[in-house]
């Protein structure tokens, strides 16, 4: 976290973190977030992601996902074997 404060552009520390959230259980990162519309089996929303995010599997069997955000969104996503 705190290599990340110092330099929030040095990929490997982004990496480093992911690493760790994946021994989490966390299997998604926002490298750089967004606003977006969220349609899944319990509705449509709209979430602002912000960058650092991380996020798993809550069990929802499936989701489209819209950035209606101004910036473009990059993620991190590690699915397990």
């Amino acid at each position: 976290t705190e290599a990340l404060e110092l330099n929030p552009k040095k990929a490997v520390y982004h990496a480093n973190r992911s690493i760790a959230n994946l021994k989490l259980e966390n299997f998604g990162y926002a490298l750089s977030g967004s606003t977006f519309r969220i349609k899944d089996t319990t509705g449509i929303r709209e979430v602002k992601v912000p960058s650092g995010t991380r996020f798993y599997n809550e069990g929802i069997e499936w989701h489209e996902v819209l950035n209606i955000g101004d910036s473009t969104a990059v993620f991190l996503i590690m699915e397990p074997k």
